[in-house]
């Protein structure tokens, strides 16, 4: 996760130390119980184990046990024994019909505590479900919502609740705090757990429509930050990102339960919003309610240039609309 400052037409990244300065970085917070509005909106370190119900995902190579583990995205933990993420971080099947788990030679475990390197605990995983919602969506995976399930239940760690009602086109322009292990800087680091604001440019639509009035704005931002040759070349994907209209749900999709408007929502690229990067995938989105964090949608994808490890633009998050809501009340016990 990258911290961006939006200048005219750039975007400056930085560690999150180096934006919140060097006292922050240096300070041990083990024993915070709830970073500040200007530690979040700069982006800061989560070392506090009150955010220990967000850990990494790390797989291992059984032909080499001597080898370090291997992180490669973020999920919550939503039961004593369930686990929420992405659906692009369990299987690259939309229907869940085959999973990264069948995998016997890299099992995956979920690991918990601020570093996934050197993690406080380890939990094997057992097994996936995603979200029913196959057709559509950013990632051509419909929506990109899984959960999975431990081989053990973790008793001492309070499970987060999940409200996607909470994220809805009244509250866009409004920020989210989002939390993860990615890409941090321009030399990839990662695996450290992060927390930084977001902003809610959309929960419907065409959010890009929204960020530049015209095709025309787009391309000029993309130049000053990729070139002219390559915008030129990628001009196909460069009008289907900005034509991008966030996955709705189709006619008969209904719930009883607190519901998002649709499956995907667009966050960030508001001034000092952090940037979700590689690795982030599957982190929560969350809200305060009643003083507790409440889990709204997880990281889904973004667009790339080149040039940097992160998108300069925004991430687009999955969100808990109506089918996916009844999914996680059905997985969730």
């Amino acid at each position: 996760m990258n911290v961006r400052r939006r200048g005219p037409l750039f975007a400056l990244y930085a560690v999150f130390s180096v934006a919140c300065g060097a006292d922050t970085a240096a300070r041990d917070d083990s024993d915070e119980g709830a970073v500040t509005d200007d530690e979040l909106i700069g982006g800061t370190a989560a070392k506090s184990a009150s955010y220990d119900a967000v850990g990494a995902f790390v797989h291992t190579d059984a032909r080499q046990p001597d080898a370090p583990p291997v992180f490669f995205c973020t999920g919550t933990l939503v039961a004593p024994d369930v686990v929420l993420t992405a659906k692009h971080c369990v299987t690259q099947d939309a229907t869940g019909g085959s999973t990264f788990l069948a995998d016997a030679d890299h099992p995956i475990f979920f690991t918990i505590g601020p570093d996934s390197s050197r993690p406080r605990r380890i939990i094997a995983v057992k097994s996936a479900k995603v979200a029913p919602v196959v057709d559509g969506g950013y990632a051509d995976l419909g929506a990109d919502v899984a959960v999975v399930f431990l081989k053990e239940r973790i008793t001492d760690i309070t499970p987060w609740k999940i409200d996607g009602s909470r994220l809805s086109v009244a509250k866009e322009g409004q920020s989210y705090t989002a939390i993860g292990y990615g890409i941090r800087d321009l030399n990839g680091s990662a695996g450290q757990r992060k927390i930084g604001r977001l902003t809610l440019q959309a929960a419907s639509g065409k959010p890009l429509s929204r960020l530049f009035k015209t095709f025309e704005d787009f391309q000029s931002y993309l130049r000053t930050q990729e070139g002219d040759t390559w915008v030129a070349a990628q001009d196909a994907r460069i009008r289907k990102f900005y034509n991008l209209e966030l996955l709705a749900p189709k006619a008969g999709d209904t719930t009883t339960l607190p519901a998002a408007p649709g499956y995907e929502a667009y966050l960030g690229y508001g001034p000092r919003d952090v940037q979700p990067c590689s690795g982030d995938s599957g982190g929560p989105l969350v809200t305060k309610v009643a003083g507790s964090n409440v889990i709204v949608a997880v990281v889904s994808a973004s667009f790339k240039g080149p040039s940097q490890p992160c998108s300069t633009l925004g991430e687009v998050y999955a969100t808990f609309g109506p089918n996916v809501s009844t999914f996680l009340a059905a997985s969730v016990k």
